[in-house]
């Protein structure tokens, strides 16, 4: 590697084919002082205990911080270095905007005295979370009613099931408080990474299929989750009710009207679509375009997992617990339209071979069956499969 030669041609930070760079600290200063040795000569005096020393380090200083400025502004052209407001700026031209944080809800069933109003009530759970009642809620004749109540806080507020059961407000005539499911969980504010790689795949969609496109534009879309897409390119209807030619977006949230845009927009030109919605998009040229797509259906499942002790082998309470978490996060986490595998539940429930237990067997089934067998769950192409807690059992034999 050659020394570096002293002064630099430049202490500025320049724009090159690679890229914007800028010399160090030390570099610049080293610089400053063969300037001022050239001038004065090489006898002058201006190491760090010398006042003309502390001065040229001042000013390299301010030199090296004026080059970080112009590196950071210079990066926030970048959706790939771009942060905060300025990653906010760059992906706009791409029709994209962060995704503000969502806020969990909550069903809670409340009992007290008919007629009973309550005003902007709120419930809390056992982790002293509050929930927010609608502003007006007014008990039936029949004594109860269920109500959705929203986190006080945004971002991903748990809540399983019987945890929200007191009465933070009080109010006569209202009795008790109860959640029979668990929340729906909310979203915290997108975060630069993943605001990035929403980026990225939304600018990719033109130079792939058209099937990746649409599933782009879809997801781009706020409030979206989840999202596939079915194609059938056959000349009859296939076993899924598509009609020829045509294809079947399945969407988990997001606003029908933006869904409808967003799939017009990406779409095929007399490529038919598919679902039980339908919306009249008008196009470019002022011509009414139907759009159908299929809302996301979940089908709750309900497992059992046998598992076996293995003597002195350690095993502990908070295992089971483990295999719970991993089963849980398992299922919940399959796609839309995948089936549950019972070998897949099976290996989970194993946690990697776990040397305390064994499991000995796993049965399975749609929690609207009412029946638990050891085969596979199939799942339909709309749908997706979700297990909740109180369906999940877990027994040691």
């Amino acid at each position: 590697m050659m020394a570096t030669t002293y002064p630099l041609p430049t202490v500025a930070a320049v724009v090159t084919p690679a890229g914007i760079s800028s010399p160090s600290f030390a570099d610049i200063l080293a610089s400053y002082q063969a300037s001022v040795r050239a001038i004065f000569g090489s006898d002058i005096y201006i190491e760090a205990d010398s006042k003309d020393g502390q001065m040229l380090a001042m000013l390299a200083q301010a030199q090296y911080d004026s080059n970080l400025a112009a590196i950071a502004v210079y990066n926030s052209y970048n959706p790939q270095t771009a942060t905060g407001v300025a990653l906010d700026g760059a992906v706009k031209v791409n029709g994209i905007r962060r995704q503000s944080a969502t806020f969990s809800t909550v069903e809670l069933t409340l009992i007290g005295t008919a007629g009973t109003q309550i005003l902007r009530g709120v419930a809390v759970d056992v982790l002293n979370q509050m929930w927010d009642l609608p502003d007006i809620v007014t008990i039936p004749s029949e004594g109860t009613i269920t109500v959705t109540a929203t986190a006080a806080l945004a971002g991903a507020v748990t809540a399983a099931a019987h945890t929200v059961n007191t009465m933070f407000t009080q109010f006569v005539g209202w009795q008790s408080v109860d959640n029979l499911l668990p929340a729906s969980l909310g979203n915290p504010i997108e975060t630069d990474g993943q605001l990035r790689l929403r980026q990225e795949q939304s600018t990719s969609n033109l130079a792939l299929t058209t099937a990746e496109s649409l599933i782009g534009r879809v997801g781009n879309v706020p409030g979206v989750s989840r999202v596939s897409i079915n194609i059938n390119d056959t000349d009859t209807t296939d076993v899924n009710g598509i009609p020829s030619h045509s294809f079947s977006m399945v969407v988990e949230g997001g606003d029908i009207n933006a869904i409808a845009l967003a799939i017009e927009q990406a779409k095929d030109v007399g490529a038919g679509t598919f679902g039980n919605i339908t919306v009249n998009v008008t196009d470019p040229a002022g011509l009414i375009v139907p759009i159908s797509f299929q809302r996301l259906t979940d089908v709750p499942v309900a497992i059992n997992v046998q598992i076996h002790e293995l003597p002195n082998s350690g095993f502990q309470g908070a295992t089971l617990a483990a295999i719970r978490a991993a089963v849980l996060k398992f299922v919940n986490a399959l796609g839309i339209g995948a089936d549950v595998y019972l070998k897949w539940v099976e290996a989970t429930a194993s946690l990697g071979a776990n040397p305390t237990f064994t499991v000995v067997g796993v049965t399975q089934g749609t929690v609207a069956s009412g029946t638990l067998t050891a085969a596979d769950i199939v799942i339909p192409f709309d749908s997706a499969a979700t297990l909740l807690t109180d369906d999940l059992t877990i027994e040691v034999v």
